[in-house]
């Protein structure tokens, strides 16, 4: 039973990883793109910021 628990419980880690990884890359990559959604000035720095986090 608790050998199942650790093998779901890294499962979950993965799970949440790997989304996590390919958003960060997005931002770097479209910052100028996602700087338009941000509703505060200096869209640009807050994407980098986001991301350094």
């Amino acid at each position: 039973m608790n050998h199942s628990i650790h093998k779901i419980s890294a499962l979950g880690r993965f799970s949440f990883f790997i989304p996590m990884v390919i958003f960060g890359l997005f931002h770097f990559m479209n910052a100028k793109a996602m700087a338009g959604m941000v509703p505060i000035p200096g869209g640009v720095f807050w994407i980098y910021q986001q991301v350094l986090r």
